[in-house]
């Protein structure tokens, strides 16, 4: 495993995200793209106002995009 992300209602309306790595992939980089940030290897991220099911979503997105783009980070 070179990362793990774990997501889960903060609050009623927040969802929270905390990111950890291994140093391989940049959790700092997939969490800003959700509006949070961090570290290489602890980040996190709040949603306000979103389902789980579309978190779920965007942070498949931001892991696909870190991927496509990581030959460049």
């Amino acid at each position: 495993v070179d990362a793990s992300f774990v997501f889960y209602y903060e609050s009623d309306d927040v969802v929270a995200y905390s990111a950890r790595s291994m140093g391989r992939i940049n959790a700092q980089i997939i969490m800003e793209k959700l509006g949070g940030g961090g570290h290489l290897t602890v980040a996190g991220a709040q949603l306000k106002g979103t389902s789980l099911e579309d978190a779920t979503a965007k942070l498949r997105e931001a892991i696909e995009e870190f991927t496509r783009g990581s030959d460049k980070e």
